[in-house]
């Protein structure tokens, strides 16, 4: 889910929600895990049709058998830049 806003033609910042779906051991006694993603972003616009976005996203992965529980929470920094085709 995203939600975009623009304080100028040029900056346009939102909100990403999600949701994880992570195994972070590969035997078969742990089951996948689901998680809550969050974060935010600023896209700046550099011409007509190129922009760089620059993410901040904060999430936590996770598995879970019988007898114990695994979680881990992660800080992701992104900068991707990005075309505009029409």
């Amino acid at each position: 889910m995203k939600k975009e806003e623009s304080i100028n033609q040029k900056f346009f910042y939102g909100i990403d929600l999600g949701l994880n779906f992570s195994k972070l051991i590969k035997e078969d006694a742990y089951s996948y895990g689901t998680k809550p993603l969050i974060g935010l972003y600023g896209k700046h616009k550099i011409s007509k049709k190129v922009y760089l976005k620059n993410v901040i996203l904060y999430s936590r992965k996770g598995s879970t058998s019988n007898s114990l529980k695994l979680e881990n929470s992660y800080l992701d920094f992104y900068i991707i830049p990005q075309y505009k085709l029409s």
